[in-house]
């Protein structure tokens, strides 16, 4: 009876420290790691197709491939801290060329932090300039020049069961992994699109993208769903920034 005891106290300990390590460190990807969804046909160790691979297959790899670089290149890291420790982490994108970055409000909420911006090799330290909690969009700005630019489209339509791809990076120990896996859009309502894909805890703020290449948005995760922030949401918010920022 003492011996289970022990047992089950070990147990509940163990879980407590498990939950306070996974919070100090601040490393969720590596933890998901293994979750991944990677693009159809996978590659053997010699980086080469199969031969019973179909030639279809191939061109959509490749196809997955150079969608997930092109989108690798105008994405960004994004950190919040606070007393000197990271309580917030996700995806960005920058949306001028002078250091906007579109995330989710989720990834950088407005308060006492410090916010950090990872992109080729660099840390920039940013600001929110505009937050919007409902739709679930914060806007940082970095000091910074000639940027590429992400631009996000509205879908013409939106159906369950639509390919999507899911792309961004994170941070491992103090180096940017990209990221990819894939998605499709579980149901649509007036308001909300809910995307079906492997649960990440690095996806926030991550770019969608649709078969053919349209950036659709970015994700959302709260209330245990995984959801697009649209392109729609995202224009309209940035367009209030930069009118209010002319009439300044």
């Amino acid at each position: 009876m003492k011996t289970k005891i022990f047992l089950i106290i070990g147990s509940v300990l163990g879980g407590f420290l498990g939950a306070w390590l996974y919070f100090q460190l601040g490393l969720p990807g590596m933890l998901f790691k293994d979750e991944f969804t990677y693009m159809i046909p996978p590659l053997n160790e010699k980086n080469q197709i199969e031969p019973s691979q179909k030639i279809e297959d191939t061109v959509i790899f490749d196809f997955w491939q150079k969608t997930i670089f092109d989108a690798s290149v105008n994405t960004v890291a994004v950190q919040t801290f606070y007393k000197a420790k990271i309580i917030r982490s996700g995806n960005g994108n920058f949306v001028s060329s002078d250091g906007l970055v579109v995330t989710s409000y989720d990834a950088a909420p407005p308060g006492p932090y410090l916010y950090q911006v990872l992109y080729d090799d660099k840390i920039f330290r940013a600001h929110v300039v505009k937050h919007d909690y409902i739709k679930n969009i914060s806007l940082l700005k970095i000091e910074a020049e000639n940027l590429p630019i992400t631009r996000f489209h509205d879908a013409t339509s939106l159906q369950s069961g639509k390919d999507l791809i899911i792309t961004g990076k994170f941070v491992n120990i103090s180096q940017l992994t990209v990221f990819s896996q894939r998605a499709l859009i579980n149901y649509v309502t007036e308001n909300m699109t809910i995307l079906d894909t492997n649960f990440n805890v690095f996806l926030s703020g991550a770019q969608v993208i649709t078969a053919d290449s349209l950036r659709i948005g970015f994700v959302s995760l709260r209330g245990g769903k995984i959801s697009l922030v649209s392109a729609s949401d995202i224009n309209e918010f940035l367009d209030q920034y930069l009118s209010l920022q002319k009439g300044l």
